[in-house]
């Protein structure tokens, strides 16, 4: 059992490494050697803080090494003697379908109903090759509401994507609370522990380049991309976890809004605030909960800390309300309150930012 711990540890050690690396050199030589910088409206963003245009080519290093993690994981770890089941081939599928769109999007710009189409068949894909939410009693809603989470989350991902760093590090809060969850369950020979090891190490190299002051961008591109993959994540190891417990349908829920509290929070308020206001919510604007911060006299840097801590904080008390007894006689309690108060101050926050 050492053997295999260790064996599978080192391997994990090595594909973060390779992805690192991989990345970190591939964005220098995108820097160098890519002119245009593949962002639309002429350079004039409508969400983004920052008011210059930069190569949007961040999304294209996490694809690349997505298929790339696939290929090896497949030939080398498994020498191509055990197929990957349907649903990776789905994640493969809607993965490439989400960097095409996010590609289209960030080249020519696309309607708001064609990128909603567009995620609405990512999770249609996601339900034919068996990744589906079990939180209802009838399928019909759990498809619904899968095709509500993904379509969701690729929106929340490239609204968070407003301000350097934020997607990429509330990204690998998502992915490292999943990776623990997994390595916890005894999932360390899983490909997709693999795969999210892999880009973990992906974001990482890219921070290097999308900290305050930026020289990339990881464009829709890269946020519809992050999007789907964090949205199939949540549902195989987070909302579909087995508690073993009486409440086993609703904890894996409450630790859902608890990991993902930061691209929720930040959707729900922005969306709510511009109806408030007579705004479209689908229309972008320099209104989010980063944006108000900003207003407030925190530094770009000192938001993406912000952000980042929040997020790795509030997905601690989630993997400990997944993974331990200590919260199931409180999970009405301290989790719930936790993750109220952490979405009350991001609210009140926009709200005063509004004032302002």
């Amino acid at each position: 059992m050492t053997d295999i711990i260790m064996g599978d540890t080192a391997r994990l050690l090595l594909f973060f490494a390779f992805s690192f690396a991989f990345s970190y050199y591939s964005n220098i030589v995108f820097l160098k050697f890519i002119k245009s910088p593949g962002i639309r409206k002429n350079g004039n963003s409508q969400e983004r803080w920052a008011t210059s245009s930069k190569p949007a080519t961040g999304g294209l290093t996490f694809y690349l090494v997505f298929l790339l993690s696939s290929v090896f994981s497949f030939f080398f770890i498994h020498d191509g003697n055990e197929v990957p089941g349907s649903s990776y081939t789905g994640l493969l599928a809607s993965g490439s379908l989400a960097f095409l769109m996010g590609i289209a999007d960030d080249a020519y710009g696309t309607k708001p109903m064609l990128k909603f189409v567009t995620q609405v068949i990512c999770g249609i894909i996601m339900i034919m090759t068996g990744t589906v939410i079990h939180f209802f009693n009838y399928e019909l809603l759990n498809f619904l509401l899968t095709v509500l989470w993904v379509a969701g989350m690729m929106n929340s991902i490239n609204m968070i994507d407003n301000m350097d760093g934020l997607a990429g590090g509330i990204s690998i809060s998502i992915l490292l609370a999943i990776i623990l969850i997994m390595v916890f369950s005894g999932l360390s020979g899983d490909i997709h522990l693999i795969l999210f090891v892999s880009l973990v190490a992906s974001l990482i190299a890219f921070l290097k380049y999308n900290l305050h002051p930026s020289t990339i961008y990881m464009g829709d591109t890269g946020s519809q991309f992050l999007g789907n993959l964090l949205a199939y994540g949540g549902i195989h190891y987070l909302w579909n976890f087995d508690c073993g417990t009486d409440a086993s349908d609703f904890i894996p829920a409450l630790a859902v809004a608890l990991i993902y509290i930061i691209p929720l929070s930040d959707t729900f308020t922005v969306s709510w605030n511009r109806i408030l206001s007579g705004s479209s919510p689908v229309i972008g604007g320099k209104d989010h909960t980063s944006h108000h911060l900003s207003r407030l006299g925190f530094s770009d840097n000192k938001v993406f800390l912000i952000f980042t801590l929040t997020a790795m904080f509030s997905s601690f008390i989630g993997i400990l309300l997944l993974l331990s007894d200590f919260f199931y006689g409180l999970f009405l309690t301290a989790p719930l309150l936790i993750g109220l108060v952490i979405f009350g101050i991001l609210l009140s926050v926009t709200r005063i930012g509004i004032k302002k």
